[in-house]
């Protein structure tokens, strides 16, 4: 439930913009999403130090960090405008990005069936969330580097 409440918030506070009609956001704005879900990641594993509760919690993360990678994403299309060899370079990109995840996750998790103890289900949602996390960040500096130069 915490973590459904968490990831609504977040949406709604990166959403606003959209909605206010606002021009892109800044790159200390930017900053600060993601020191806000870097906050709000913390606070959900310090109120739960249980196993459970610090998977719970990344997985939080993975939620907020997907979100913001699909926010940049979006945001990086735009950026574009009419520039469609930009634009259908990018796509191929994310896609070819997402086959990698995948086979990425796939791989950490039978890493993980091998060893035992309950600390390595933290690990796994915590490399599944920084995957994320690197792309969102990477994605972010394409769109800092584009736009700094148009």
């Amino acid at each position: 439930m915490l973590r459904k409440l968490v990831v609504i918030v977040f949406v709604l506070i990166v959403s606003l913009p959209v909605f206010a009609e606002v021009s892109p956001a800044t790159v200390e704005e930017k900053i600060d999403v993601a020191r806000s879900i870097e906050i709000a990641i913390n606070k959900l594993l310090e109120n739960d130090q249980s196993t459970n509760g610090q998977v719970q919690a990344l997985a939080a993360g993975y939620d907020l960090w997907d979100a913001e990678l699909n926010r940049v994403y979006k945001e990086l299309v735009t950026a574009y405008g009419k520039n469609e060899p930009l634009k259908k370079s990018l796509k191929e990109a994310q896609l070819a990005w997402i086959k990698f995840r995948d086979a990425e996750l796939d791989h950490l998790h039978n890493i993980f069936l091998t060893k035992e103890g309950s600390m390595y289900r933290i690990f796994l949602a915590s490399d599944r969330m920084e995957l994320i996390k690197a792309r969102a960040l990477e994605l972010q500096k394409r769109y800092n580097d584009f736009t700094e130069s148009n």
